[in-house]
């Protein structure tokens, strides 16, 4: 019985429950699913970009190029500026790395081989179909208000190493009596990639869990609670910020779902109405658009004139 109470007790005081005992059931990783040119791809890209990761932060966008290619030329682009507004390192992964799989698996995917890659204290990682909508205003803020923030007396904040917003439909209090929230908000999370051997660890476990078996719809989603329940005080998404991110309206980064009912159409469009009603962002964007077309004419021109060059040999 002493034995039993001290056990209990250092878990209780220590608080680090996946030092003390190894995963149980998981399936064997093997990676047959990965896309071997795809993930050659994404570790070229990766040892390329090591001067981008020598940052304090990190931003890691994520679009899916058969489908988000619509909004995300927008927003990526917005994304990588706001990360040279506030000096921080950036990353864009457009090209899916799991065969057969939902495309969200390619971000537990991208981040096993990113991480261990950066230098990043904190890695903030986002689907494209956000924007930064208080472009002037730097993220940290979401680590001090809800990670380094202690919940109660003997928090521990040292242990937190993954911090997703909860999914709710607002910040009430009564939140649980209405039954509007729905578990971790997945499309913005943060990281603490400084703590390597554990971010490694837990990218590992929940992508491991795509081969296991689950009732529910959302699979992704429920693997990440899955390893929740082993890395607990690693893993949380008790935060209620819908003023401030998660939802179309939010004030710092707002998001637009694609879901049943929605096309990509109208999220493109409710998108770019966002960003033209956004005094910065608008003018950003028509700067990078111009830009952009400024390169696109430039290089056609060279083609063009490579090919009179060559009529002209003949």
């Amino acid at each position: 019985m002493l034995r039993s109470w001290f056990y209990f007790g250092c878990l209780a005081t220590v608080g680090v429950a996946d030092f003390w005992y190894p995963e149980r059931d998981l399936p064997k990783e093997r990676f047959e699913d990965d896309i071997t040119y795809a993930i050659n791809t994404l570790k070229k890209r990766v040892k390329e970009h090591k001067k981008d990761f020598k940052q304090s932060y990190g931003i890691v966008v994520f679009a899916d190029e058969t489908t988000d290619k619509s909004f995300s030329d927008y927003t990526v682009p917005l994304w990588q500026e706001y990360a040279k507004r506030h000096k921080q390192g950036f990353f864009a992964q457009t090209e899916s790395l799991v065969a057969n799989m939902p495309w969200k698996w390619t971000i537990t995917r991208t981040l096993m081989e990113l991480l261990p890659a950066v230098k990043w204290k904190w890695t903030m990682v986002l689907t494209a179909n956000t924007i930064p909508r208080g472009f002037d205003t730097h993220w940290s803020f979401l680590v001090k208000d809800h990670i380094r923030q202690k919940r109660y007396s003997n928090d521990d904040v040292d242990q937190k190493a993954v911090w997703s917003p909860n999914d709710c439909e607002s910040d009430d209090d009564e939140y649980l009596d209405k039954g509007t929230c729905y578990g971790p908000f997945l499309d913005l999370q943060i990281w603490a990639s400084k703590k390597k051997k554990l971010v490694i660890n837990i990218t590992k476990s929940w992508h491991v869990k795509r081969l296991k078996e689950y009732d529910e719809d959302d699979k992704f989603k429920k693997a990440y609670e899955d390893t929740r329940t082993h890395f607990y005080n690693n893993m949380m998404h008790h935060s209620r910020c819908q003023s401030q991110v998660g939802r179309s309206h939010s004030k710092f980064i707002p998001f637009w779902p694609i879901e049943i009912g929605i096309s990509i159409a109208d999220v493109r469009e409710q998108i770019h109405d966002a960003i033209k009603n956004h005094p910065i962002l608008a003018n950003l964007s028509n700067k990078l658009f111009l830009e952009e077309e400024a390169k696109t004419t430039n290089l056609l021109e060279k083609e063009n004139a490579k090919l009179r060059q060559q009529k002209g040999e003949l």
